[in-house]
């Protein structure tokens, strides 16, 4: 949640400071650099993640140190090699997808987030190790408070120093060195802990190139749907700038990131059910990583739907913090928060599907939806503008997990319904929802409307709630909340 807001207060300063063009300027080479970040990792990140607690549950202790040894070093060549693409043919990404006057700031840019690749390739994957020994702790630490909290504030400093809009981009990047040293940090002191347990291992060590043909099969195939994932995710920002203006990239991004705002939820249940769910089905207890899939999405709605249904309703109101212009926004707004109602009632599906071992069905998906995704993009932008950006992705958001759903439920025996679904999902339409529209339609989109509206809807939701706590398995959810708490239960 701390994330989240920190990752909204950022994009809030980049609009009051630079205005539209400017954020969007900023954001466009942002977008570009994401997506070649995701694409270098190869997959490697969720691999690690699944294969680590594999090896653990099956006392395979001698193989944790070539497990990660073998996931590491491919992802980094790779982001070498792409630090040295982007830095090189910069012109041309800048000339395609960032129209702005001043394109020497778009070139200078991306030339100074290239170095940056490796670091975040390198800080990503010791972050995943480290969560497959069990610790979320450095996760949370380095990248959900360090990095949003040092960008916020650097970007701030560079701001009010009018130090111009590419120290900005240098800003959002230089915190990914830290992240870096310090995720190398954890991971090496967990790789100390494991080898200490490798004399209680009863299994001999495994041959380094089976141990790489065993990660990269699985991993091999998420790499490609992490690409297309990533690109699904910020590929239209970079269309909006490539048939519109880095004006409408500044307002169509504020509104998406309002979106990515809301999702922390199904972050961190995610960081959470994942290597849990891995290892119940490496154990045959199918049922109980059920019923730990269903109650986390249960939680999730509960935290999400609230939000979204508030940025679908009074979307003029949120768009208005980022600045006038970004009003502009405001339908966008609720076409994407819709579309994530779909989502975040599907649970983590996707991690689950993974760590069920189908990279190659979650793979298929992504590919369909993404390619679903640009088709809607080019026929759409030119009509619409930024809502047919914001209809695109939301069409293919809708698909892509309505047929991950179908797919876990058909080929792996899961689904995400169980029996407090209907309770959260009708309470939240209800009190959020219908209150919401009754209140917008006689106030209109206002700050004191937003005001009264969260006074009648809130209270009401949570008595709901506590009246159906036994089926939300609500006291499992406050013993996650206490330091050390242990697994799901």
């Amino acid at each position: 949640a701390v994330s989240a807001v920190l990752g909204f207060a950022y994009v809030v300063v980049l609009g009051r400071g630079l205005g539209a063009g400017g954020a969007g300027l900023v954001l466009a080479a942002v977008a570009v650099f994401t997506i070649l970040a995701n694409v270098s990792e190869l997959g490697a990140d969720t691999g690690l993640i699944r294969m680590l607690p594999l090896l653990i549950a099956g006392g395979r202790r001698h193989d944790v140190r070539s497990g990660i040894e073998v996931a590491v070093v491919p992802p980094l060549v790779a982001s070498i090699v792409a630090a040295g693409a982007l830095f090189l043919f910069a012109p041309q990404l800048a000339d395609v997808f960032i129209r702005h006057e001043g394109g020497t700031e778009a070139v200078r840019m991306l030339r100074i987030l290239a170095p940056f690749l490796p670091l975040a390739t390198l800080a990503t994957l010791a972050l995943a190790a480290s969560r497959s020994f069990g610790s979320l702790g450095p996760y949370v630490a380095i990248q959900n408070l360090g990095i949003p909290l040092f960008r916020l504030l650097l970007t701030v400093a560079s701001i009010s120093l009018g130090l111009g809009i590419v120290t900005t981009a240098l800003a959002w990047s230089s915190p990914l060195a830290l992240a870096a040293v310090l995720s190398l940090a954890v991971v090496g002191r967990g790789l100390v802990r494991s080898r200490r347990l490798q004399r209680a291992s009863t299994v001999p060590p495994t041959r380094r190139r089976d141990v790489a043909r065993e990660f990269w099969a699985f991993a091999a195939p998420r790499g490609v749907t992490g690409a297309l994932a990533v690109t699904l995710l910020w590929f239209d920002v970079l269309l909006v700038g490539a048939f519109l203006s880095t004006r409408e990239v500044g307002v169509y991004a504020s509104a998406s990131r309002y979106v990515v705002a809301g999702t922390f939820a199904l972050q961190a249940l995610g960081l959470a059910i994942g290597p849990q769910v891995s290892r119940l089905l490496a154990e045959q207890r199918r049922e109980e990583a059920g019923d730990v899939f269903r109650m986390a999405t249960c939680w999730l709605m509960a935290l999400s739907w609230p939000l979204y249904l508030t940025m679908a309703i009074f979307s003029p109101v949120l768009m208005g913090l980022f600045g006038a212009e970004f009003k502009t926004g405001a339908t966008a707004l609720t076409i994407l928060a819709v579309a994530l109602l779909v989502l975040m009632g599907t649970g983590n599906n996707k991690i689950v599907l993974l760590m069920a071992g189908k990279s190659s069905s979650n793979l298929a998906i992504t590919g369909v939806t993404l390619v679903l995704n640009v088709v809607l993009d080019l026929w759409l932008i030119p009509l619409l503008g930024i809502n047919g950006a914001a209809i695109g992705w939301g069409v293919a958001t809708v698909v892509d997990n309505v047929l991950t759903t179908l797919v876990l439920h058909r080929m792996v025996g899961l689904n995400p319904f169980g029996r407090g679904y209907p309770i959260v999902a009708g309470g939240a339409l209800l009190c959020f929802g219908g209150v919401g529209l009754l209140v917008r339609s006689a106030l209109g989109a206002s700050y004191p409307a937003v005001a009264l509206y969260l006074v009648l809807a809130v209270p009401p939701f949570l008595a709901l709630l506590w009246h159906q706590r036994e089926v939300l398995h609500l006291r499992a959810f406050r013993s996650m909340l206490r330091p050390g708490a242990g697994e799901l239960s």
